[in-house]
């Protein structure tokens, strides 16, 4: 993800990086509405970590042991980490065979969060052929399957609202979506529009937070369903990302203390082979986070051994 990214020291210093705070009526109606739907839900509550990759050659003989072979790199990821994007489903989508190895590499616990297809999500067109393909092939997944995440292009504008309400509205509740926007005009004060918000629960959406360095208009923290994910983007393990990582430990506390059901948190660097580093400095803050409000989440202990 090089949306918003930012490796300069200084640049990074100088910026501000807070999430807003909870405290606006629009932040309070959401949580209300978590709760609401969360006593409505027998399900459990989950926290996925993971990172963007799994196919990364340079973690061998640190994140993976030394001398796994290509085969068996997604098989060493999951058992450290318990989710990871699937940005290649933007592109192409893969085959059956290829999801089917996807499942068959990993646990139960494992999820999968795979994007939706480009011909989908910047066309915005809910009758193309590639929507039935990617929901079938996705679905494969079965339990291994996390959210899928529809991101929208940069230049799409808040009046593209019909089109958007035909595709969101078409949209199998099954792939559990969840929607990223990346336009600021969608969001005001690091928000997400209440309208906008509203619409995505009226349709069973999650959404996308993105917390990018220089992209601060967009980094909200905005819930519209009992599901959410974050797509966190470093600046190369400055000082900078482990403040931001220790913030967003506070809201995922949050959340789960109001009744968020599953939470799913991508690590992202501008150097992917740091992205475990990252990872593995969250899990360790989610854990003692967690452990202070007495939610009863096991986190995969990243191993640090491993590590560069």
């Amino acid at each position: 993800m090089d949306f918003g990214q930012s490796t300069d020291p200084i640049e990074l210093s100088g910026l501000t990086m807070r999430l807003p705070p909870c405290d606006s009526d629009e932040e309070r109606a959401q949580m209300a509405r978590l709760k609401r739907a969360s006593e409505r839900s027998q399900a459990s509550q989950k926290l996925f970590v993971g990172a963007p990759i799994w196919s990364h050659a340079p973690w061998v003989g640190n994140f993976y042991p030394e001398g796994t072979p290509s085969t068996s790199f997604l098989k060493e990821y999951g058992k450290q980490l318990g989710t990871v994007e699937v940005n290649s489903t933007f592109y192409a989508i893969p085959s059956e065979e290829t999801f089917k190895k996807w499942k068959e590499s990993v646990d139960e616990n494992f999820r999968f969060c795979p994007k939706f297809p480009k011909s989908i999500s910047h066309s915005l067109n809910p009758e193309h052929p590639d929507l039935k393909i990617f929901t079938e092939r996705v679905l494969s997944l079965g339990d291994r399957l996390g959210v899928c995440f529809l991101q929208l292009p940069q230049y799409l504008s808040p009046g593209e609202k019909p089109r958007l309400e035909r595709l969101f509205q078409a949209l199998p509740r099954e792939l559990k979506t969840v929607v990223e926007f990346r336009n600021p005009e969608f969001f005001e004060s690091q928000r997400l529009k209440a309208e906008w918000v509203d619409l995505l629960a009226k349709n069973f959406l999650g959404t996308v937070s993105v917390d990018t360095p220089l992209e601060r208009a967009v980094a909200h923290a905005s819930i519209s369903s009992t599901r959410v994910m974050v797509r966190f983007l470093g600046g190369n393990l400055h000082d900078t990302d482990f403040k931001r990582l220790e913030e967003w430990t506070e809201r995922v506390a949050l959340w789960l203390k109001n009744g968020m059901k599953e939470i799913y948190f991508l690590v992202h660097e501008p150097e992917n082979t740091l992205a475990t580093e990252a990872t593995a400095r969250l899990i360790e803050l989610m854990n003692t986070r967690l452990h202070q409000e007495s939610v009863s989440l096991k986190l995969v202990p990243i191993q640090w051994n491993h590590l560069l």
